[in-house]
């Protein structure tokens, strides 16, 4: 037995396991498949990096952000097809489809929860409550992308070894930055270096072409989109936390308690408008991929430079 079939047995068996369980158990999955990505990681790290923990925020953001860089390397490289392209036997549950764009392996929910979970056990790591939930939760979230039929045992693995690696690493660039003069500096300057060359590698490289019945497999170009959107956004949340640490300073501990909520909830509402007018606007006056490219990247940056500066100007009036 070869080891994806033994991975496809894996997936049957848990797929045959929903079947006689008449999906009791879908919606408890779904939603933990959901602890990895947007909008609650987006949520909760932008609420603690504008009201709560600065250094945590950034060391998140960092994590989060290396962590899509890879994935999207791996993914667009190896191009492995989704477990229901493998086999036709395999159906994913209910719309966890719709959950599961793009190539299958690693897995990005997996990457995500790694990425931010484990930053957070990372930083409290001296207090075991904390590391076992945050791992349990990185736990829940790798079986529920197995479980949802949307990935192999291989994509959630991998996913979660490289996340380890992230957090581990990322930990020892940020003392580093912080230890060297131009540490920051130099940093900047790798990612910025790394972004393009991963750009220009996803731009140019060949996809798989394979067709099934008359019909592609799948089109290598829309993931290719989705990567360099994603590739984008990490910058630009890179790139704002490089400037406003350098030159805005602004301090999220400032003010009393209600002071901070209102804060949040404020920057969290402007969030939502930008992304649902202001964007819209632009997908209506120019074509999807440059729209789709110029607001992945002025989200990024709305969160770790524009807001914050608006905070250290409320906190000066």
């Amino acid at each position: 037995m070869t080891w994806m079939s033994w991975q496809i047995d894996y997936l049957l068996l848990l797929q045959n396991f929903r079947e006689a369980t008449n999906g009791i158990f879908d919606s408890f999955f779904l939603f933990i498949s959901q602890l990895g990505v947007m909008p609650f990681t987006f949520i909760v790290l932008c609420t603690i990096y504008w009201g709560i923990n600065k250094n945590l925020g950034i060391y998140m953001i960092y994590c989060m952000c290396f962590s899509f860089l890879i994935n999207t390397f791996l993914k667009l490289t190896f191009c492995i097809y989704r477990p229901w392209l493998l086999d036709g036997r395999l159906q994913p549950t209910g719309n966890a489809m719709h959950t599961a764009p793009g190539y299958s392996f690693p897995s990005g929910h997996t990457a995500g929860a790694t990425s931010f979970w484990g930053s957070i056990a990372m930083y409290f790591s001296n207090k075991k409550w904390i590391v076992y939930t945050c791992l349990f939760i990185i736990f829940l979230v790798m079986l529920s992308r197995n479980y949802l039929g949307v990935h192999t045992s291989q994509d959630v693995i991998v996913s979660f070894v490289v996340g380890i690696a992230i957090i581990f690493y990322t930990n020892k660039l940020l003392l580093w930055t912080k230890e060297n003069k131009d540490g920051e500096d130099i940093a900047m300057a790798l990612i910025t270096i790394f972004s393009c060359i991963l750009i220009i590698y996803i731009v140019f490289k060949p996809y798989p072409i394979d067709i099934s019945n008359g019909k592609l497999v799948y089109d290598g170009t829309l993931a290719q989109q989705g990567g360099i959107a994603t590739i984008i956004n990490s910058y630009a949340l890179l790139l704002g936390c490089y400037i406003e640490n350098k030159y805005v300073k602004f301090n999220p501990k400032a003010g009393s308690i209600f002071e901070k909520i209102n804060r949040v909830l404020i920057g969290l509402g402007l969030i939502f408008i930008i992304e649902t007018f202001f964007f819209d606007y632009i997908f209506e006056i120019l074509e999807e991929k440059p729209a789709k490219y110029i607001t992945r990247f002025m989200s990024g940056l709305f969160i770790t430079l524009i807001y914050p500066c608006l905070i250290k100007l409320s906190d000066s009036i």
